[in-house]
């Protein structure tokens, strides 16, 4: 299992999670997030620390177009990434925009699911590569009883796609023991918060290793 931590906002957190055996990181470029993290920050984090064995997200939601655009130019500008380094570098977005807004960075991005998607829209999309499913919707529907339904209708939709599946949860989050049955994640994202930070945006790198280690254990 990967893990991937959200909300990275300095370089000290980062260095500090390198450290520790990270190599997943999302930085979150919502004006509105806590864990907001300046575009300018990102593109002199990544090229003075870029490795080809780590992965990088950028967050979105609800920007405009030209927002995203600008950033994705700037990154080939100011970074050349290379064709292969884009399966490093990957946007990732939480809001509900039409595969073909996706679609016109060519970027390859993982989406937020959300019961407003229609699924079947995004099964022809170039450049999914991933679908991230919040642990307390998954929970929701494991209450119902209709998360076996749900993960058979998802897989039939997306059956032909090669995409990656994404875990998103918090750090005490009482995972059900048929979670991993149902769905085989192939990562799990875990957020920078109060829960792992002594003071607002100063992580203690040590209460965060402990508590990956608690849920490196339940999986």
């Amino acid at each position: 299992m990967k893990y991937t931590i959200n909300g990275i906002y300095d370089q000290r957190t980062f260095n500090s999670l390198k450290e520790v055996g990270i190599s997943s990181f999302s930085f979150d470029f919502r004006p509105t997030s806590f864990n907001f993290f300046q575009q300018y920050r990102f593109l002199d984090l990544i090229q003075k620390c870029f490795d080809p064995s780590d992965r990088y997200f950028m967050h979105f939601c609800g920007e405009a177009d030209f927002v995203i655009q600008k950033m994705v130019d700037d990154l080939k500008e100011n970074f050349k990434p290379e064709e292969k380094d884009k399966d490093n570098i990957l946007l990732e977005f939480s809001d509900k925009c039409s595969p073909n807004f996706y679609d016109q960075f060519e970027f390859p991005y993982f989406l937020h699911y959300s019961s407003e998607l229609k699924l079947e829209n995004y099964t022809k999309s170039k450049y999914l590569a991933g679908m991230i499913f919040d642990f307390n919707n998954l929970f929701e529907m494991h209450k119902e009883g209709s998360l076996f339904s749900f993960v058979q209708n998802f897989f039939q939709l997306t059956k032909d796609l090669n995409i990656e599946l994404v875990l998103r949860s918090d750090w005490d989050s009482n995972y059900f023991p048929s979670l991993t049955e149902v769905l085989d994640f192939d990562s799990v994202a875990l957020p920078i918060n109060d829960k792992v930070e002594v003071c607002y945006r100063n992580v203690e790198l040590g209460k965060l290793t402990k508590l990956l280690d608690i849920i490196k254990k339940q999986f």
